[in-house]
């Protein structure tokens, strides 16, 4: 293995045995991530009956609110990994089309990877030691698969994975950036948009203007974030948002 890249890991190793807030070995983790040319970190764990108990994620937080609020998991090939120990898996935005898969919510996932710029993303998952649970490692890159396998080669990728996997825990305080929940219901980043200007008073065409979109697209993201908090009425959708903390006034 390369001399360099082991000298990077040892460094690794000894900045982590001198950290104890989880914060600070998160934030260790992504500025180690993008030494090697990533640009985001996604961390999760699951139980053996493969049900998340919790995620912790560096990427936009735009991009995050449509994943969840689209249910894009459902479809994600590294979630679907984390039951395989060991396994490595790879996604490329924007490889798909409806030629290779029926799957809708796989394409707008491969797809949607392409305007936050996480171009590539390799995971790698590894069981705990009594097999009662699975953590998952992805980093993302703008890169190109090629670029960034230049950077990191695998064997160097699985080793820098494993030490992440290894010390990266949920923090204590779970509501700080990035920690999230599968079963939160949420909405999207756009949906966020009309509700806080909703918030304000303004009517539909005047959000139309505001957000430079159709007044039929307004309703319609007003509809859909409606049946996602499962409000009878917009009033009271837009309450639910703003109590689950969805919207800030």
């Amino acid at each position: 293995m390369d001399p360099k890249f082991l000298t990077f890991i040892d460094r690794a190793i000894e900045q982590f045995s001198q950290l104890e807030n989880e914060d600070d070995k998160w934030q260790l983790a992504n500025d180690l991530v993008i030494e090697v040319g990533g640009n985001a970190l996604n961390v999760a764990v699951s139980t053996r009956s493969k049900t998340i108990t919790w995620a912790r994620s560096s990427m936009k937080q735009n991009w995050l609110d449509d994943y969840m609020a689209e249910g894009l998991f459902v479809s994600d090939p590294f979630i679907k990994s984390m039951g395989i120990a060991n396994n490595f898996t790879s996604l490329f935005a924007g490889s798909l089309s409806a030629k290779d898969t029926n799957d809708r919510k796989l394409l707008d996932l491969n797809h949607g990877l392409i305007e936050p710029g996480y171009n590539s993303l390799f995971g790698l998952s590894f069981t705990g030691a009594l097999g009662n649970q699975t953590k998952l490692v992805v980093i993302a890159s703008e890169l190109s698969s090629q670029e960034f396998q230049q950077n990191l080669p695998i064997n160097h990728l699985r080793l820098l994975a494993s030490i992440i996997s290894a010390n990266i825990a949920v923090p204590m305080n779970e509501a700080v950036g990035g920690v999230f929940s599968f079963g939160k219901k949420t909405i999207t980043a756009k949906e966020k948009e009309v509700f806080s200007w909703l918030a304000v008073g303004l009517r539909n065409d005047a959000i139309a203007d505001k957000l430079n979109i159709a007044e039929i697209t307004v309703r319609k993201h007003i509809i859909s974030a409606r049946k996602k908090l499962n409000a009878s009425t917009r009033e009271q959708a837009l309450a639910i948002a703003i109590c689950d903390g969805h919207i800030q006034l």
